[in-house]
């Protein structure tokens, strides 16, 4: 079984392994240590991963990009309309009250939600552990932005579900690089706390985290997050700048054609790798539009100018209010680590050291696999198949939760905050309320100042059943128990009533303590006396004892618990609804696996053709008859017009037979069998070959001394 963990990034994913030897990073089918987080659909198949980025220019109407962010999402979020939308050149449509995609697949329109398209990814890189660790994918624990809301994080666990994955925990980026720095520096730690600073520059978003560590112990003190700050800015920031320039230069306006602005987008991106190590880089597009090549050119300072108001401005203020959070300031901060792929951007790197002057960011973890490495590290804690040496892992939840009863009221005295904001998960909370008759709660976000724009404040709506008044008549008391998981999904758990009643107890008095005591005379005299039976002189002494024992009927108050049910729901779907997905997600993958299987048959089809060809030219005419050599070469030649016209979408079964045929005819010829062996020659062979055997003893001998 493989413990996996998984960087769910964005814009790409990492892979990790837990092994016997450590903590390994898999690599995909074309050997990359990443793989892009796309999902396209075509006539035939579906393309995931690496498949996906080498077809997403011509398929760029049914290629989904930017995985992260439509999971979970509904279609009313204006937040996604407004910033994430842009990147998407598939229709998007509602599904279920969901974001979902219109796509072309098989020759028709079908239309996926996120949850779908991301458990056919994971579905991917589920086989992608299996093929290279030969062993079936058990546990995994899959990482994901602090700022996921409870929906985004319940469509990542069925998204699991569907894809056949057991998910043992969602951990928090910032908190899989904490552990992973953690691990690998536990040694510098001792008792007294050291308080580090993690600067995750991703693609899409950054993350500021401050972690105290002591001796095989985390805390997170503190963090801030900002959605909208990552290398996909810096891209667009050098897109905007050339789309002006290409209008200007060349009379073009690449923003109406999709694939020419996803050209150029490709490289910009390639653009803003070179600047980091650069002063100034080149932009060639051949062809991008109209048969139009175009050539541009940057310098570093100009690019770093465009930064500053929109990047690196946040940026500070994003540090500062991390260190808010966690009650510190800069002089309490001993290291300053720097994560994340935008994290390599110089003017990035200068931003935050100038930030922390005179301590200098450090880069000790690398940037773009520690997340994959916490989240398995973590899994191999979890899992029952690996035993790690301890290390404490505390996180915290970033929004603050409420427990809403009744009908809504301006006062607010029907709603109480249950977890606070950066409460420590996992937790349990338990909330008393009074009612005489079944009512309802929900369960929200109390703070829509830390949501996402326009975000749906809603959690869950539960019900609860067999309320009645107490015996004197009054309100029942209600104990509700909610539970914020260790993946920070809030779930009510349990309800039950306390009644408190009177029951009569009976209390047993001892001997009054003043009466007069045996002498040592009288005992001496009364041992002298003929003793009775033993049994007898026990039931009778026994019954002395019972008869001084005075029992006095008394009432106590006792709370007598009782259960009551809890019904509702929240956004996960339902075991119906994922057992329906599940199904659906298998169907497709036995149909990719029919169109690689079939396209398999047609290659070895094809390869045999050159190969038997081949061989019969190089066959002399001593062992082959000329007109037959002919023949069988024509029908070779016939094949293989065959394949490049009317068998080029041919079954899998139509390949096989033709392939075995051709085998039957021609296998025979090129490769004839070994002549017979006569038998006074195999005779003489397995006389030989038995003298030359050792015996089993003897077999066995050699193994025990082999094993001294």
């Amino acid at each position: 079984m493989s413990v996996v963990g998984i960087d769910f990034g964005n814009h790409q994913s990492v892979i990790a392994v837990a092994r016997n030897r450590g903590i390994d990073i898999v690599i995909n089918e074309v050997s990359r240590r990443s793989t892009p987080s796309l999902v396209g659909f075509g006539p035939k198949q579906r393309f995931l991963g690496e498949s996906a980025k080498s077809q997403e220019i011509m398929n760029i109407k049914n290629t989904i990009p930017s995985l992260q962010r439509i999971i979970g999402r509904t279609y009313t979020d204006q937040e996604f309309h407004q910033n994430e939308a842009f990147y998407f050149n598939s229709a998007i449509v509602e599904k279920d009250k969901k974001v979902a995609f219109r796509v072309n697949y098989q020759n028709q329109e079908y239309t996926f939600t996120g949850t779908e398209i991301v458990a056919m990814y994971l579905t991917q890189l589920r086989l992608t552990v299996e093929k290279a660790t030969g062993a079936p994918m058990s546990d995994v624990v899959i990482s994901i932005p602090a700022f996921f809301t409870d929906s985004q994080r319940r469509a990542v666990m069925d998204a699991c579900s569907i894809a056949g994955l057991k998910c043992l925990k969602l951990m928090h980026d910032y908190t899989a690089t904490a552990l992973t720095y953690g691990l690998t520096k536990n040694e510098l730690f001792t008792d007294q706390s050291s308080n580090v600073v993690f600067v995750d520059a991703g693609y899409a978003s950054t993350t500021v985290s401050v972690v105290s560590f002591t001796k095989s112990q985390l805390d997170v003190r503190g963090v801030a997050c900002h959605p909208q700050l990552g290398g996909r800015d810096l891209d667009n920031m050098l897109i905007n700048h050339f789309i002006g320039e290409i209008k200007k230069n060349y009379n073009l306006d690449v923003t109406t054609n999709p694939k020419a602005m996803k050209r150029l987008r490709s490289s910009c991106e390639k653009m803003k790798t070179v600047l980091s190590a650069n002063s100034e880089a080149p932009l060639n597009i051949e062809s991008i539009m109209n048969d139009i090549d175009i050539r541009g050119f940057l310098k570093r300072e100009d690019f770093e100018a465009m930064m500053e108001q929109p990047v690196l401005q946040p940026l500070d203020k994003l540090i500062q209010e991390a260190l808010n959070n966690a009650g510190l300031g800069k002089e309490d901060i001993n290291v300053i680590e720097m994560v994340g792929g935008s994290s390599r951007v110089p003017a990035i790197k200068k931003r935050v050291a100038n930030f922390f002057c005179p301590k200098e960011p450090t880069f000790t973890t690398n940037q773009e696999e520690s997340v994959a490495r916490g989240c398995a590290f973590q899994c191999a804690m979890l899992s029952p198949v690996f035993r790690v040496k301890d290390f404490a892992v505390n996180d915290i939840s970033l929004y603050p939760i409420k427990l809403v009863w009744g009908p809504p009221n301006p006062e607010n005295d029907n709603e109480i905050e249950v977890f606070k904001r950066f409460n420590s998960i996992p937790s349990v909370k338990q909330v008393t309320l009074y009612h005489k008759e079944p009512f309802s709660v929900e369960v929200a976000y109390s703070d829509m100042r830390l949501i996402p724009l326009n975000i749906n404040s809603w959690i869950g709506s539960y019900f609860v059943k067999n309320i009645e008044p107490s015996p004197s008549g009054g309100p029942a008391e209600v104990l509700i128990k909610l539970k914020l998981d260790a993946s920070g999904i809030v779930t009510v758990l349990s309800a039950y009533i306390a009644n408190e009643e009177e029951i009569e107890v009976v209390e047993e008095e001892k001997p009054d303590a003043s009466a007069p005591m045996q002498t040592d005379e009288a005992q001496k005299d009364s041992s002298q006396e003929a003793s009775p039976p033993a049994s007898e002189s026990q039931e009778e002494s026994k019954s002395e004892s019972n008869s001084n024992v005075q029992r006095k009927p008394k009432k106590k108050k006792v709370i007598r618990k009782i259960d009551v049910p809890v019904i509702g729901g929240s956004s996960s779907l339902l075991k119906d609804e994922l057992h329906h997905l599940r199904e659906n997600e298998l169907n497709m993958i036995a149909a990719d696996k029919l169109v690689y299987d079939t396209a398999e048959r047609r290659n070895a089809l094809e390869e045999y053709v050159y190969y038997a060809r081949n061989k019969l030219y190089e066959l002399s005419d001593d062992k082959i008859d000329e007109n037959l050599r002919s023949d069988l070469i024509s029908r070779l030649t016939g094949t293989e017009d065959w394949l490049y016209e009317d068998g080029e979408d041919a079954s899998l079964g139509v390949y096989n037979a033709k392939l075995d045929e051709l085998k039957q005819m021609i296998d025979p010829i090129i490769r004839p069998s070994p002549p017979p062996v006569p038998e006074k020659a195999a005779e003489a062979d397995e006389s030989k070959s038995s003298t030359e055997q050792p015996s089993e003893s003897q077999q066995q001998q050699d193994t025990e001394m082999k094993q001294d």
